[in-house]
Formats: structure tokens, sequence, C-alpha cells
């Protein structure tokens, strides 16, 4: 699967801890290929897939806003709003783990702060991600 990002996600959280001021979230699921050559072969053999995993970043308009999700564990959940007469849909990440966050400042002193997380498929099967 492609990377995906979505804009002005609204609700966000991860398990029990609440987000503010987030501008977007993007997340891509990939597949690790397992192979093995074997004796005499000019083209290795593909045994099969690993785990599904999931890496991705939050970013927020406030760096302080971003210390919130430090560390944060659990479902990242966020609703997205829909264009128009769209129905909302709902983002959801189970077993996310986010990691520090980074900090960018630009001209005018104007500041933009990323998180990443990462999840990894227990079973190797489990889509990581569903809107629904």
């Amino acid at each position: 699967m492609a990377n995906q990002t979505v804009h002005n996600p609204q609700s966000v959280t991860i398990g029990s801890t609440s987000l503010t001021d987030v501008t977007s979230i993007s997340w891509g699921e990939q597949r690790q290929l397992i192979s093995q050559g074997a004796d005499a072969e000019l083209y290795p053999c593909a045994a099969g897939f690993g785990e599904a995993s999931c890496t991705g970043q939050i970013t927020f308009r406030d760096p302080a806003a971003a210390d919130a999700a430090k560390g944060a564990t659990g479902t990242l959940g966020a609703t997205l709003e829909g264009l128009g007469s769209a129905a909302d849909e709902t983002l959801s990440i189970v077993g996310v783990v986010a990691g520090g966050n980074s900090t960018q400042v630009g001209r005018g002193q104007a500041a933009s702060s990323t998180v990443p997380f990462v999840y990894i498929s227990s079973d190797g099967t489990t889509d990581p991600v569903t809107i629904t």
C-alpha cells in the first residue's frame, strides 16, 4: 500500500490521550518479502511475506501540543470530515507506539512538530489501518 495522508483530522486520540492542533496524519503500510536463494539458482525464490508493518507521523501546528503524544500507546483514532454532504469517516490504527517529537522552526518563528509512530501486526495478516 502506498503512503497516505489525511489533513485536518478532528478528535485525534492515541489510547486515552487526546491530541490537539493536529494538522495531518501520514502513514504507510508494507510487508517485507522474505526470500532465500537456493543452490545454483539464477534468481532467488520467494518464500513468503513478513509481518505487516505500519509507520507514519502526526504533524502538529503547535510544538507544545506534540508533547502530549510523546511515548503514547494504544489505538490512534481520528474523525475525517466528509466533503459537502458526504458522511464523516473514522481512521483507526490499532496498537500504535509513538516516538518523541521533532520540531521545525521556519522564518518568522513559525514552527511545527512531528511525532513518528509505528505498528507491527501481531499475526502478519491483520491490516493495521481501517477507515470506516
